[in-house]
């Protein structure tokens, strides 16, 4: 996944974007009754423990492509 983000050209301040169409999404096709505010909010949760570890294992990636 971080082979491919360095290869599209992502970047730690796409991450939010994501974040803020990822989690309405996922209420509209769950529905408000099962996407409720908690269920949400795990997601979010979920979603950021992911992205900061995408995020330093991107940023390490882009610097040793820029040392080589």
């Amino acid at each position: 996944m971080v082979s491919r983000h360095v290869d599209t050209g992502v970047k730690p301040e796409h991450y939010p974007l994501v974040a803020e169409a990822l989690l309405p999404a996922i209420r509209e096709v769950l529905g408000e009754d099962v996407a409720t505010d908690e269920v949400l909010a795990a997601w979010g949760e979920a979603y950021w423990m992911l992205a900061d570890i995408l995020i330093a294992a991107e940023t390490q990636a882009y610097e040793d492509a820029a040392a080589a």
